[in-house]
């Protein structure tokens, strides 16, 4: 049994196969004219399975693939991106969680989650990077501070 690998650029495809032995096929390089593609895909023996990139231009090749008897096999596809995301939400929900059962909020904090955008986690950041507010004599110096404003860098009466 071979196993097809297809390498989809955005005028030509690129494939080639290896066996149960692991003995690799010649790399044929395919237009991705529909014509030449769908003629490509006749040369194959029915019901082979396809691994394809997920790239812009994939759909219409899988549609091809389906068409002529294949069995595409989808590589870096975006179910797979999507559950992957799903466990990043989780690993981040759980560092919050944590965070939270740490940092005891204080009333500066319940004040600051007021700000439009402003939750549980950036009013900790936010309350814990500044800390005192008193320490700043204008809000300007705070803006400074927290570097919401350009910086300008002047020397000899130029200005970097």
């Amino acid at each position: 049994m071979k196993y097809y690998g297809c390498d989809a650029h955005k005028k030509y495809c690129m494939f080639s196969y290896m066996d149960e032995n692991g003995d690799h096929g010649p790399c044929l390089r395919v237009s991705n004219e529909k014509e030449h593609f769908i003629n490509f895909l006749e040369t194959l023996p029915p019901g082979s399975s396809i691994a394809i990139e997920t790239v812009g231009n994939y759909y219409w090749m899988v549609d091809a693939m389906e068409k002529a008897g294949h069995k595409p096999k989808l590589a870096n596809s975006v179910r797979a991106h999507l559950e992957l995301l799903d466990q990043v939400e989780a690993q981040i929900k759980s560092c919050e969680e944590q965070i939270k059962a740490v940092v005891k909020e204080t009333p500066e904090m319940t004040l600051l989650k007021t700000i439009p955008g402003v939750g549980d986690i950036l009013a900790i950041v936010i309350a814990l990077e500044v800390g005192d507010v008193s320490r700043f004599p204008r809000a300007q110096k705070l803006a400074s501070y927290a570097g919401t404003v350009p910086r300008i860098k002047d020397s000899g009466g130029r200005r970097y």
